[in-house]
This record gives structure tokens, C-alpha cells and sequence, in this order.
């Protein structure tokens, strides 16, 4: 008896389970159609890795030089650079992180802070970072990454969750104000921000100009521009 009544409460929450999460398998497929990921593939006609795919989708082209803040083990910027070989990539972080991440083919590891300094480069990649601090904790980053990039020619990628103003548009909006909750339970004044809120932060860290790029994911993709 007892072992069927486990039995009912396992299948019970699988079934919840699958309730809850219904909503991935029909937004992967949403993902997969609006970024043309099948016409990518059959264009190439053989099996294409995931860095392939990302040359095909978003545009490094122009870039010779990027940093990546607080990249953990530099698997972000080392699809990048994989994508775009002529790009050279750092990945910032603190030296106990850094100290055990692999070696990637061009891509070099640089220990330090986010809060004191940011190496030079054409443009700085910041993603999912941003929502862990507090307003004035961001601008302190966002004012080292304007420092880090050339005035006229420098550009900032934030990759970050945007909260819409307008809710129930987009089927990931409860997910993204669920995110926000969350990070107010995990963090000391982290949040996930409107694009006014975005926009004053960019102001007050010496960005001017930006776009917003929306993608079929939870995050968005944020372009900042020095002037």
C-alpha cells in the first residue's frame, strides 16, 4: 500500500511538473522558428555546431576586440570568438574563478574586479549580470565599461531581462516579473528592470544612446552606444 501511494504521489508531481514547465516545449519551438535556425541548417548541409549557428544569427563582424565582464568560465565569449575568429576575447573575472577556467583557442583569461577596472577593448559583453546589484552598483560598472571603449566607435552588449510595461503581450512576461521576485529574495537590491529604468542606469553610466533587441527568449539584448 504504501509503495502505490508513492508511486501516485511521484506521477502526481511529475504531472504538475509538466503543467508548470508546459510552456518550454512550445517556446523552444517559437526560439527555433524566429531565428530561422532550420533554414541555417539545411543551408549548411551537415551537422553545424552552436557557434556556427550564432555567425549566422547576430553580427560580430566589425568587432576586433572584446571583453566579456564577470564571464565566469569564459564559455560565453569563447562561442563568440569560435563564431568569429578574428575577434580577440577576454573573459573578466575575479582571479579564484578565472584561476580554474579552460583554456579556450583565443580567448585570454584576465583576473580582476568589475568595480575597480575593465580592460580595453571595442566592445564590452555584459550578460546577466547587471540584475544581480543595486542601481548605484550598476552604474559603477556601466562607468567602467564607457571607460574601457572608444568614445566614438565603442559599444556596450548588456544581455538582461527587459520588463515590459504593456503585460500578457509576449507568454514569457509572468515568467520575467516571476525573475524579478526572485531576485529580490536572492540578492541585496538586485532586479530585473523596465526600459526606463534601463535607460536612466545607461544615462547615468555614460551611455546616451541605446536600442533594445527582442529576441524569443526571457532576456533581451541591449545596445549601448557612448555617444
Amino acid at each position: 500500500m504504501a509503495s502505490q501511494e508513492a508511486e501516485a504521489m511521484f506521477k502526481s508531481q511529475v504531472e504538475i511538473s509538466q503543467l508548470v514547465l508546459g510552456f518550454v516545449d512550445s517556446m523552444a519551438l517559437k526560439c527555433a522558428v524566429e531565428l530561422r535556425l532550420a533554414d541555417i541548417i539545411n543551408s549548411h548541409g551537415r551537422p553545424i555546431s552552436l557557434s556556427q549557428i550564432a555567425s549566422e544569427i547576430y553580427g560580430f563582424n566589425n568587432i576586433r576586440s572584446l571583453v566579456d565582464v564577470a564571464g565566469g568560465m569564459g564559455g560565453n565569449v569563447a562561442e563568440i570568438v569560435r563564431a568569429y575568429p578574428l575577434i580577440k576575447g577576454s573573459n573578466l573575472d575575479l582571479p579564484h574563478v578565472v584561476a580554474t577556467a579552460p583554456q579556450y583557442e583565443g580567448v585570454s583569461h584576465v583576473a580582476g574586479n568589475m568595480f575597480e577596472a575593465i580592460p580595453n577593448a571595442d566592445t564590452i559583453f555584459i550578460k546577466r549580470i547587471l540584475h544581480d546589484w543595486t542601481d548605484e552598483s550598476c552604474v559603477e560598472i556601466l562607468r567602467n565599461c564607457r571607460k574601457a571603449i572608444p568614445e566614438k566607435t565603442g559599444k556596450l552588449i548588456i544581455v538582461d531581462i527587459v520588463l515590459q510595461t504593456d503585460y500578457h503581450r509576449d507568454p514569457l512576461d509572468d515568467m520575467r516579473l516571476t525573475m524579478d521576485l526572485v531576485m529580490l529574495v536572492v540578492t541585496s537590491g538586485g532586479k530585473e528592470r523596465t526600459e526606463h529604468e534601463w535607460k536612466k542606469l545607461l544615462e547615468e553610466g555614460g551611455f546616451p544612446r541605446y536600442k533594445i533587441i527582442k529576441i524569443p527568449a526571457l532576456e533581451s539584448i541591449i545596445e549601448a552606444y557612448p555617444q
